[in-house]
This record gives structure tokens, sequence and C-alpha cells, in this order.
């Protein structure tokens, strides 16, 4: 049960609102459910339906979550929040509208995951403080919305969202009263781990200050975050529920210092008293509104009952009167509201009791809002209804607590200038005007005028003043301290200062200007806007501290258009004749890049050719590639040519040539040419206007090439027969280094030989040596040796003299192989195989090219 009354203490208290008169209608829409909203606009109260978010848990039908709206002046719905998510008056989601992030359709957070406060910003209209209170992670905010943005249809500011202000604290939730200045607002709350003070933070005109007026309570008041409430229309007064001695104490709120005064006005007892049968043995919540001296209790009785109960303020009794008492737990009665109409309107509902555990213990089966229509009266007298706002039966059957939790106090309200008009003339009286009508108590004297900060006048408004020279006056109206700017301009007489004839270039315009209104109209006599952007004739009037009247005519320069080819082809001796198109123009100019003058030009040089139009608006800027093409140039040798072998005769062209041969075979080159290979060849060079054909005959000289030894050896004395070999083409000379010069020669003895081979595209040299030797294989001494060790005839093999091809192998006389080898100087030395008798087989080529084979046997003896 414990558990239950707390929780009637979250949503009741943020539900209550008192507020101060209301001069403009901010809050004239409530919503009070998912799809249903109370419109204050009218003087009968109407409830509209309308999508407005989902603002309810899916799995719970008792609590609701708090939603806060804002209007504009004029009443019309601006924005509203549940701290959770912003909405704009078209039930979308601001872009950036996303705040705590919390998802309020889960159990755990069946009532309030976030609550908020709205608060317009007083130095800027278009700008509104968000204040939320964030219970799942304990953190306050403040962010700030643009009504300007997304599109007028207003937009969370990206760099001013969810900001923390209060310095690691947590508030539950706030009440806010106005500043006792025309420009600021106090948030006051308790902090959930700082017991026994209470935290005023300022609200000024551009910020939010994290340094808050704290205020000590006595230690033997123990209060908890939603025991302090405003309840009285200045902001001054506030209760304060001591819960150990079940009593309510009337305290006084400092709106210049931020603190509170602890030495009650007044104090409510309730422990023993009973009313109609009810034992008030706590006091679980207060819900009140004050209107005069009138003060209205919403209190729990025993946890489950609740009433509506009023009391004078001041006066000497601290009893109430039973306005209304419900004995069962079909009705219930809190939630108190002061409305735009000067009514109260309490949230009433009928519930069913479950028998389940809680949060599931009544199922609410209808709400309404009830109402004091007479919250002066006295008793019967105020008016009480239990039906004053009746929600459709398709309303969720919820308790209706969301209300405006914007600001229960306002700041003092600001009075407002008006002038005749903006521009005056010197010397000419006009009325120094402000609307005071909502301004409390207003007293002769205690309105002043200043002009640029100097009084000028200390009277009642609405009288006349006269000031003597032109300039632009800063004029501000002050009512206690609250003051109001704004700005008058005193201008000379108009003179008229517009040309009869003028031009504009065209897509701009001329402005015409006045310290006053200015008049156009064309000869139909019909209204032209200004700027004027269209050629024609025009009258003109200015309005100001005087009337000018006068025409004028207008020419627009229109902007050149230039065309000219991208590129042009021409073929010498003849001229290119460059002629672009272009539109005319008032004041063409025309320049070539080659520094011609003209509209048209001859041209027999290629290049880039640049032509610029221009006038005194405009400047147009094209091009030509202009590409001129002479007879080509072909550059070759004039007599038939002989190149040697491997080597290109150069042909050059001025374009590009080919070469084809009798053969057909065809060449193609740029400019340059090399042709390597005999034959007749017909030259071509051709560009875009002309061919040119040459001929050429090309013979090939080969390099002296020849068949030389190197060093050789000649066997068995037959003769070495030399030759050389010289290209058949072309003379070669052959030189021996003893005088010969043949080029076959035929060597019979050794010596050493040198030989010169040239022709026309070369020498060449070489030096030689011939000499004779045999060529066989045999052996030194006896086929016998004693691999013993003792370094004699230790090995044996056999021995070669100009062999190719050389293979050894030695087989036991079981013919099994013991020894192999292909190295004519490596030996057999048994290390392997016993005494005893071994075949060897000796194969090789000799120096002819003769393949000889030799075998025996071989014995070892140790």
């Amino acid at each position: 049960m414990y558990l239950k009354k707390n929780t009637y203490c979250f949503f009741i208290i943020l539900f209550f609102l008192v507020q101060i008169a209301f001069a403009q209608k901010e809050e004239n829409i409530w919503i009070v459910d998912e799809n249903y909203a109370a419109d204050f606009n009218s003087s009968t109260p109407q409830v509209f339906k309308a999508n407005f978010g989902r603002f309810h848990p899916q799995d719970h039908d008792y609590y609701g979550m708090t939603v806060s709206t804002i209007c504009d002046k004029n009443g019309n719905l601006l924005f509203y929040t549940d701290g959770n998510q912003v909405w704009n008056a078209e039930r979308q989601i601001m872009p950036n509208g996303q705040l705590a992030n919390h998802n309020p359709n889960t159990l755990l957070n069946y009532f309030d995951n976030a609550r908020a406060i709205i608060i317009p910003n007083l130095n800027n209209p278009n700008l509104y403080y968000i204040i939320v209170c964030d219970q799942v992670r304990e953190i306050n905010t403040y962010s700030v919305v643009d009504i300007t943005l997304d599109g007028g249809k207003g937009d969370v500011v990206v760099t001013q969202k969810m900001i923390p202000f209060t310095n690691g604290n947590y508030f539950y939730d706030f009440r806010a009263t106005g500043a006792d200045s025309c420009r600021g607002i106090w948030l006051i709350g308790l902090a959930k781990n700082v017991p026994s003070k209470i935290f005023a933070f300022k609200i000024g005109a551009d910020d939010i200050s994290n340094t808050p007026i704290i205020s000590s309570i006595n230690n033997s008041i123990n209060i908890s975050f939603n025991d302090v409430n405003l309840i009285s229309q200045d902001g001054t007064i506030f209760t304060v529920r001591n819960r150990d001695k079940f009593e309510i104490l009337i305290n006084k709120f400092n709106l210049k210092s931020g603190g509170f005064d602890f030495n009650p006005l007044k104090i409510f007892k309730f422990k023993n008293l009973t009313a109609s049968g009810f034992n008030f043995s706590y006091v679980d919540a207060v819900f009140k509104a004050i209107s005069n001296s009138s003060f209205y209790l919403s209190p729990s009785f025993d946890g489950n009952r609740s009433g509506l109960f009023m009391s004078n303020l001041f006066g000497a009794n601290t009893s109430f009167n039973i306005l209304t008492s419900n004995t069962g737990l079909n009705v219930r009665t809190n939630f108190a509201r002061y409305a735009p109409n000067n009514k109260i309107y309490y949230s009433t509902h009928t519930a069913i009791d479950t028998g389940l555990p809680f949060p599931y213990t009544l199922s609410i089966t209808s709400h309404n809002l009830a109402v004091i229509n007479n919250p002066d009266g006295i008793g019967t007298n105020v008016g009480y209804d239990f039906n004053g706002i009746t929600f459709p039966g398709d309303a969720f059957p919820r308790v209706p607590y969301q209300g405006l939790v914007n600001y229960y106090g306002k700041p003092k309200p600001r009075p407002h200038i008006t002038l005749p008009t903006q521009v005056v003339c010197p010397q000419t009286p006009f009325t120094l005007s402000a609307d005071v009508s909502n301004l409390p108590q207003v007293q002769s004297g205690k309105q002043i005028w200043y002009l640029n900060d100097t009084e000028i006048i200390s009277f009642n408004p609405n009288d006349s003043y006269t000031i003597q020279e032109p300039g632009v006056y800063k004029l501000s109206f002050r009512h206690e301290e609250c003051i109001e700017h704004t700005t008058i301009t005193v201008t000379s007489p108009i003179v008229a200062n517009v040309p009869p004839k003028d031009t504009i270039c065209e897509g701009s315009a001329l402005l015409l200007t006045a310290l006053g209104t200015v008049f156009v109209s064309n000869v139909q006599n019909q209204p032209v806007s200004n700027p004027v952007s269209v050629a024609g004739v025009f009258t003109y009037t200015f309005g100001g501290c005087n009337t000018v009247s006068g025409g004028f005519e207008l020419a627009q320069i229109q902007k050149p258009a230039l065309h000219m080819p991208v590129s042009v082809l021409g073929c010498v001796p003849l001229a290119v004749v460059l002629n672009p198109s272009f539109s005319t123009s008032i004041g063409q100019n025309l320049k070539w890049s080659n520094g011609f003058v003209g509209q048209s030009q001859s041209l027999t040089t290629s290049g880039l050719y640049v032509l610029t139009i221009s006038n005194s608006c405009f400047a147009e800027t094209d091009s030509t590639q202009v590409q001129y093409y002479d007879v080509p140039k072909i550059t070759q040798p004039t007599t038939d040519t002989t190149v040697c072998e491997g080597q290109k005769i150069a042909i050059l062209a001025t374009y590009p040539i080919s070469a084809t041969n009798e053969l057909g075979n065809n060449t193609v080159a740029t400019s340059l040419l090399g042709i390597s290979k005999s034959g007749n060849y017909t030259l071509h060079a051709a560009n875009a206007c002309f061919t040119t054909t040459s001929y050429l005959s090309l013979k090939t000289d080969a390099v002296p090439r020849f068949i030389i030894p190197t060093d050789t050896i000649i066997c068995d004395y037959t003769t070495a027969n030399i030759v050389v070999i010289g290209n058949k083409n072309a003379t070669t000379n052959v030189n021996w280094s003893d005088g010969t010069q043949e080029n076959i020669r035929t060597i019979s003895q050794a010596g050493e030989f040198e030989i010169e081979v040239k022709n026309s595209c070369g020498t060449f040299k070489k030096a030689f040596a011939i000499s004779f030797a045999k060529s066989e294989a045999g052996f030194n001494g006896t086929n016998v040796f004693t691999p013993n060790g003792d370094g004699i005839n230790d090995t044996w093999q056999p021995t070669t003299e100009n062999t190719a091809n050389y293979q050894l192998q030695i087989y036991n006389r079981y013919g099994t192989l013991v020894f192999e080898t292909t190295t004519w100087n490596q030996a057999w030395n048994a290390s392997a195989s016993p005494d005893g008798l071994y075949y060897f087989h000796l194969s090789y080529t000799d120096c002819n090219q003769q393949t000889k084979s030799l075998k025996g046997t071989v014995m070892v003896v140790r």
C-alpha cells in the first residue's frame, strides 16, 4: 500500500500547475489523452480528437505519460513533448526531436520515465527551453527548440540538445516561477540525494545557470522530491509538506534572491482530524490552486480515498470545507489546474478495484475534468461540477493527468510600446503610446519614457512628443523595473533622385529607395514590383514625411550571344575567313586575341583564335582552333643509295610519310622513316589538302663475316682448311699476317696467324693459333697395382691424350660393376674390392671424332 501511495505522489504533483493571469494564450491547448485535447481558445472549452503520438504504456491501463504543450500568442499549438520526444503542431516528431530516448511502452516504465517543462526564451520569441527530468538515467537536461527551423514547424537545435545543467544532482521534477524582473524564471526543485535543501536555478534571457541558489530547511522537517509546490499566481507562496508531522507549511519565496523563508505563514495539520468519517492518517499529496485567498486541497486518505476541500489561506482557521468526498474506490478527484478561463479543473475518474497486485490494483473505466466555476466563492458557491469536461468513450481509460507541464509562475509582464509610424518628420508631433493593460497596479508616475537612454517624460502614456532633428532614436518605456525598447526614425523631407532615363543589365533590377513607402506603376497604371527588372516607361510615388512623384524610362542591356566553330581547316595558299555569329547589343565591343578589330578576319596561320564581345554589363568569350596545311616536303638522297646491313636510311617529311617497295611491303611513319632493306621504293607524304610522291632505289652491303677458328688442335698432322667468307654483294678484302689474301687457305704446319677482313661497312681482325697432336688412350707399365697405402702404385688408371667422351668401367670376375668414371684423371683405388683379377672397358672419342674402345684386365695385389 505504501508503494501505491508514493506512486500517486509522482503523478499528482507533476500534473498540478497554477498559472498567473493569462496575458497571452501560450497554454490554451491541454493534451489529456493520446487522442484527445482540450481547447481553451473559446469561452467554453472544446474537446477535439487528433492522433498526438504514443504516450501510454501498452500493457497497463491506469497511468499515462505527462505531456507539456506550448502555443503561440494566439493560442495555436506550436509543439508538445512527453520528455522523450518532441512533436510539432502537425503531430510529427521533429527531425532532432528524440530527447531521453526511452521506450514508454514497457512495464518497467509504466509511469513517467521522463518529465518535461516548456519555458519560452524571454529574449527571443522564436526560442523555447525544454527542461527534462530523465528518471531512467537520473539526469536533468535542457534543450532549445527554434520554431523557425524545418520550414517554420520547429526543430531542436542540434548544438543545444540534452545539455546537463544541475552539476550531477538529480531532480525528479521542478516547479517554476517568474523571477523579480521581466527577464527571468526560477526552476525550483529538491535533489534526490541532498536532504533538507531546496535548489533554485535561474533561467536568464540566453541560458540556464548551473550555479543554483540553495535554501537549507530545518532538520525537523522531513520532505521528499514532490513536497514543494507553488500555489500563488504571483509565484511567491509555496507549500512545503512535512511528512513526519502530517503538516502543510505555507512559505514565502523571494523572487529576487531565489531563496525560501522557512518561517511559515500558516500551518495546516491533518493528523487525527476527521471529515465525513475519513481519518486524515497522513497527507500523501496536496494539490491546490489559489484565487484571492481560496486554498483548495485534494489529499489522499488511507491510501485509497480522495476528496476536494477548500480553506481560507490567510484566515485564522486551519480547517477545510468539504466540497466532495469519496467513500469508495469508484471515484477519485485530484490533479488541480488553473485554466485560461480563470476556472480550476481537476482530473477525475471512475475506477474498479481489480483485486490484482500493484500496479494493476485499479482499472479506470471513465475519466473527465471536473471544474470549479467560481474559485472566489465560499463553500457550495464555488460551483463545483464533476462533469466539467467529459471525454468520449473511445478515449484511453487512463488517468488524464497529462497537462501543460510548462511553468507555474510567469515573469512579470512587460509593457508594449506602440507608435503611429516608424518614420516621422522633424518637428512633427507624434504620440508616445505604451500598452499597459496587462500590468498590475499601474500608477501615475511609475511610467517613464527615455530617448537614447535620457529621460524625456514622466507621465501617463498616450501623450505627444516632437523630435527636432533627423536621426534614428532609441525609445524606451519603463514600468517599475520592466523596460521595453524600440526605435523611431526621423527623416528629412524626401527629395526624389531618379534620372529620367536609366539602363539596367539583363537579370538585374533598379531599386527605388526612400525613407518611406515607394509605389511604382507602368504606363497602364498597373503596379510594378520594386526593384524594377524589366524595360519600359514607369511612374513612381515616394511617401514618407512628404509625397514625391515622377516618371522614368528604363532600358535593358542584354547579354550578347556568341558562337564560333570549334575548328576551321585551311589549305595554303588559300585564306580562312573567320566570321562568327553573335547577337547585337547596346554598346557592343569586339576584341580578338591576335589584336584584330572587326567582326571577321582572313587568316593564313594555324593557332587558337579567341573573340570577346563585351558591353557595359557583360563579356562573352568563344574560340576557334584554325589548322592550315601546305604542300608536304620529302627529304631523301637524290641518287641510288647503298647502306650497310642493319642500318637504315633516314627519310624526312613535313607530314606523315609511307614507303612501298616493289613487293608491296608498306612502311608508315609520322615524319621520319627508316628503310634498311634493298629495293625500289615509292614514297608518299600527305595531309588533309595535298599529297607528295617520290621514288628511291636502295642497296644494302652486308657486314663482313668469316669463318675463322679459335686456337685449334689438328689431329694426326692433317692439314687445316681456314675459310673466310665475305658478303657476295660487296667487295671484301682479306689480308693475312704473312701477306697472303686468300678467302680459303690450307694450313699444314703449326703456328700463330692473324687475319684482317674489311669492306665499306667495316674492318674486322682476329688472331688464332694452329697446333697438331695425337689423340689416343693407353697404359703406363703393367696392369698390376698394389693399393696397400704405401704411396707406391696405390691406384690404377689409363693414360689419355686429346680425347673426349671418356668412360672407364671395371668389373669383377662375376661380371659385377665395381667402378665407373667419365673423368679421365680419376683413378681407381680398389678400396672396396678384394685382391684378384678384374676386367676393364675403356671408350673415348679422338680429335677426328672417331669412337674407340679398349678392353683388358688389371690385377689387384696387396
